[in-house]
């Protein structure tokens, strides 16, 4: 089975994830996009590339680290094979941030509620 990769899309047009990858180095950009193909074939990847997010329903995170530093993809699997992408960022501390995981969780309720 497929995968599609779709990308969270504001009210306004703009996609934060796709606008978020193309502003990284080609380097990281490629690996990223090496991830997201690999996504589209077997969806989740095991760890220590993708994990479920604890205490957050539906919300999956992809672990990307480069030569430019950690990167964080949070997505959930919408209609059995859609892979939305929510929200991106880079890590910078141990713990992932609130507020990131509350950005992508608010994404996810309006993707739901659409």
């Amino acid at each position: 089975m497929g995968y599609e990769i779709k990308f969270y899309t504001t009210a306004y047009g703009k996609q934060p994830v796709r606008e978020f990858i193309n502003s990284l180095d080609i380097k990281t950009r490629a690996k990223v996009m090496a991830f997201l193909e690999r996504m589209k074939s077997e969806g989740n990847i095991p760890l220590p590339v993708t994990r479920k997010m604890e205490g957050a329903r539906e919300l999956h995170e992809l672990r990307v680290k480069s030569h430019t530093g950690i990167y964080r993809f949070f997505y959930f699997v919408y209609l059995g094979n859609q892979i939305v992408l929510l929200h991106a960022f880079q890590k910078k501390s141990q713990q992932t941030p609130t507020k990131e995981i509350e950005v992508a969780t608010e994404r996810l309720a309006l993707v739901l509620k659409a």
